[in-house]
C-alpha cells in the first residue's frame, strides 16, 4: 500500500516533466517523417549551435589522431615502419 501510494505521488510529480519530453519527442517524429531524403535527415540532425560545432571538430580531429596513431603502430607492429617514417 505505501509503494503505491509512493508510486502515485512520483507519477503525479514527474507527469508534466515526462509530458513535455513527449510533447516534444513527437513533435521531432513528425519532422523527421516528413524527411525523405538522407540529406535532409542528416541536416535536420546537424549541429546548430556554435560550441556544438566547435565540439564536433574537437572530436574529428581527435578521430583523426587516433586513426594516425593506430596506423602507426599497426607498421611498428608489422615492423614496416623505420624511425625515419615516423616524422619523430
Amino acid at each position: 500500500m505505501e509503494r503505491d501510494a509512493a508510486r502515485e505521488k512520483l507519477d503525479a510529480v514527474l507527469d508534466p516533466v515526462t509530458t513535455r519530453y513527449g510533447e516534444t519527442r513527437d513533435l521531432f517524429v513528425k519532422t523527421l517523417e516528413q524527411m525523405k531524403s538522407p540529406e535532409n535527415i542528416a541536416a535536420l540532425m546537424a549541429p546548430k549551435d556554435e560550441n556544438v560545432m566547435l565540439l564536433q571538430r574537437m572530436e574529428d580531429s581527435s578521430l583523426r589522431q587516433l586513426w594516425r596513431l593506430t596506423n602507426i603502430l599497426m607498421k611498428v607492429r608489422k615492423g614496416a615502419l623505420t624511425l625515419t617514417d615516423s616524422n619523430v
